[in-house]
């Protein structure tokens, strides 16, 4: 083998400029183009423009001390060496007689101080002799008197570095430029519908609603590029008009309950997109194209939801027919509707079954025995026996695969509780029990000759040391939707647990709640206010009656709970869960969660964590007692009943017939 020391040096490296060895054994000498510009020397000026294109910096070797190298290399090295770069390794006569290479950056820069020569920060430090000479005339001009360097021997001002940021950050006009938004990159998706977790129709189904969905819209196109005429960039691309699709059908199909629901819900949607005004859709467009979401700004905006149409005319001829839909509540008593009152027998031996239990009950969320002290015990706690472990959401159907699951979690029937509280609850169902603790009372009468329409209601529970008791109120006018009372209620018992997930009270809600003034009747606050809090369930039910005689009609959804909270009889009860029944019997019952999906496209109680609102909820109510009354309205129509010319009173067909038939005058009277 040779050695290659040196051997190489005159030779150009193959790989020029990118060339990463360490130690390369070819030369990297300056490009002859730019030759001439290094070899003149320019005072170092910190607001000089860079030039666009500028040659890669010179590959530097790597520093080495020459008393390493023996006598033939420090020889053969010698020549290489140009008295600028000598001169820029030692710039005072002090260190004049040391080694060049040995200097280290900080000693040179050290050095620069000393003699009053300031470095900027963005300066080429000084190179080692080891570096050819073409590389060390980069930048630099030879004074011949001293040897040095000229761009040492001038002062350098610091760079501003202020002054630069301003330049490069703010742009050259003073008037601020508006950004321009970003628009939406949309994937071109396959027209299939995409996958949901449970179809409410068959999946072929869907593929063939979705193509009919995406025909219309394409078909709308066409008309629209005739009334947007020089606006054609407004017309949507076969990519957009996919996404719109479904986008569309895959919230229907998350939100509908039946198939019934599902058809009936992209048909409206369908026939929003082709009904829509040409200034609405000008509108809707540049959103999309940013957002993503196809939807007008009144729809976006609007705060209240629409109402359902009945088809009559009147708010008294929706009353009328509401008459109608009167709930019969004693084939129910057995399923917790309470319809007379409990006895004071039945509530002696609630009583007596009380004091012999000391305070032990049946969790109403694990079924576990745990001990509740009232009053709180020698420790301080309310309820025993440690934290309670349970599933909050309730037991699903079972599905294809044939396992049942959570609803909060969707985890098996068999798998561990996904949830812990701090204490135990139990809920009280008996009547003669809850009687002991506030007996019921029935709705009295009103002679003040006062109108009282009806009253759609909703009340919310929480878990005390006396078991699942009241702790709002929400009361609204139907068909109107005005609040006539909202408020917090003081509870008899401790509360354990303010159940917030279902109550939607929070602890800091209810704690910080002023008191109701007894002389006030403002009992729902103005936008931004506290919820006000009343003494007491009885006085809270006193404040319901206020609003009820015995034939006005009290709406809720699952109603029994509501009034066995209150203790409250009344004779004149719509429910929605019998209005619309589940294919089983009771106690089974639709929820008002899916009962508004489906019939009035709306979806509620998504606040999850932190619970119902139940002002939400009587709206929901109520509305769904709207779309019974306009099926009964189109009941009675088809069987021919109509509305008295005097005081619109809803009159049956026989009726009608009976009065024909005493107008009309007999032969015998013709006589």
């Amino acid at each position: 083998m040779f050695s290659s020391r040196g051997l190489f040096k005159d030779i150009p490296c193959p790989g020029e400029h990118n060339c990463t060895l360490p130690n390369c054994l070819f030369n990297h000498a300056q490009p002859p183009e730019f030759e001439s510009a290094s070899v003149q020397g320019q005072a170092y000026d910190p607001e000089a423009i860079v030039p666009a294109i500028s040659p890669p910096p010179a590959k530097r070797r790597r520093l080495e001390s020459p008393t390493s190298l023996d006598g033939n290399e420090l020889q053969a090295r010698q020549p290489r060496l140009s008295d600028s770069s000598a001169a820029k390794a030692a710039p005072n006569s002090v260190h004049q007689h040391e080694p060049s290479s040995q200097l280290q950056p900080s000693k040179r820069r050290l050095d620069a101080e000393v003699n009053g020569i300031a470095e900027p920060a963005n300066k080429k430090r000084l190179v080692s002799p080891s570096i050819s000479s073409q590389n060390s005339r980069q930048n630099t001009t030879t004074n011949p008197t001293t040897k040095r360097p000229v761009s040492i021997t001038r002062a350098v001002s610091p760079p501003l570095v202020g002054r630069l940021q301003k330049t490069s950050l703010q742009p050259s006009s003073t008037k601020p430029t508006k950004p321009k938004l970003k628009v939406l990159e949309i994937k071109d998706e396959p027209l299939n519908p995409r996958k949901i977790e449970r179809n409410p129709v068959q999946y072929t189904d869907r593929q063939k609603k979705l193509a009919a969905f995406y025909a219309q819209l394409e078909k709308r196109q066409q008309t629209l590029r005739e009334e947007l005429q020089q606006d054609t960039s407004l017309l949507l691309s076969a990519k957009e008009l996919k996404k719109i699709a479904l986008d569309e059908e895959e919230r229907i199909a998350n939100a509908a309950a039946n198939v019934a629901s599902y058809n009936n819900q992209l048909r409206d949607r369908l026939v929003y997109h082709i009904k829509m005004a040409v200034d609405v859709y000008k509108s809707c467009v540049p959103e999309f194209r940013v957002t993503g979401i196809f939807q007008s700004p009144q729809a976006t905006s609007a705060q209240d939801p629409p109402t359902v149409d009945t088809g009559l005319d009147s708010t008294h001829k929706q009353v009328a027919v509401l008459k109608h839909l009167r709930t019969g509540l004693h084939q129910h008593a057995k399923h917790g509707y309470v319809i007379k009152l409990p006895e004071d027998k039945d509530i002696g031996k609630a009583l007596a079954a009380e004091k012999t239990m000391r305070g032990w009950e049946i969790c109403d969320r694990c079924s576990r025995r745990f001990q509740v002290f009232r009053g709180r015990n020698a420790e301080g706690e309310l309820a025993g026996q440690g934290n309670c472990n349970y599933h909050w959401g309730r037991l699903m159907p079972a599905s294809s695969s044939g396992a049942r699951q959570y609803s909060c979690c969707k985890n098996p029937s068999d798998s561990d509780p996904c949830t812990t509280a701090q204490h135990h609850v139990f809920k009280v169902s008996d009547p003669a029990r809850l009687a002991a603790l506030l007996q019921f009372k029935q709705t009295p009468s009103h002679n003040d000759g006062k109108h009282r329409p009806p009253v759609v209601f909703d009340c919310e529970m929480c878990y005390t040391t006396c078991g699942f008791e009241l702790i709002r109120l929400t009361a609204l006018q139907w068909p109107g939707k005005k609040v006539l009372l909202d408020f917090l209620v003081r509870t008899i018992g401790e509360v354990i647990d303010l159940n917030t997930r279902f109550s939607g009270v929070s602890e800091k809600m209810y704690s910080t709640a002023p008191s109701y003034p007894q002389h006030s009747r403002n009992l729902f606050p103005s936008s931004g206010e506290l919820l006000q809090k009343v003494a007491s369930p009885a006085a809270a039910r006193e404040y319901l009656f206020d609003l009820l005689d015995p034939e006005t009609p009290l709406i809720g959804h699952a109603i029994e709970n509501d009034l066995n909270a209150c203790r409250v009889i009344h004779p004149f009860v719509i429910d929605t869960v019998l209005l619309f029944p589940h294919r089983r019997p009771l106690p089974v019952r639709k929820a008002l969660r899916d009962l508004a999906r489906e019939h009035l496209g709306r979806i509620i109680q998504a606040g999850g964590a932190e619970g119902h609102d139940s002002k939400e909820d009587s709206e929901a109510t109520g509305d769904l007692v709207l779309v019974k009354v306009k099926e009964k309205w189109t009941e009675y129509q088809m069987q021919g009943w109509y509305w008295r010319d005097e005081d619109d009173a809803l009159m049956p067909p026989q009726a009608k017939s009976k009065n024909a038939a005493s107008s009309t005058p007999s032969k015998s009277s013709n006589l």
